[in-house]
């Protein structure tokens, strides 16, 4: 799964594993402002980014269709 190899899981054993100094951790809001669930960020801080859940919604064929705002 994505989330193991390249996502949070792999940036936490990482983190822990070499002991980093320096780095920032952000909300997930930032990046993720829409759990795969559905749960939404509702708050007024700022969001950066928006994540599509290709993996975990089998969405590859269809994200290039999407339109972005």
């Amino acid at each position: 799964m994505a989330w193991k190899t390249v996502g949070p899981m792999a940036l936490s054993e990482a983190y822990y594993k070499h002991k980093y100094s320096g780095l920032t951790i952000y909300p997930s809001h930032f990046f993720i402002p829409e759990h795969f669930s559905g749960a939404r960020y509702e708050g007024p801080g700022p969001v950066f980014a928006q994540q599509e859940w290709g993996s975990t919604r089998r969405a590859y064929d269809e994200l290039h269709l999407k339109t972005f705002e």
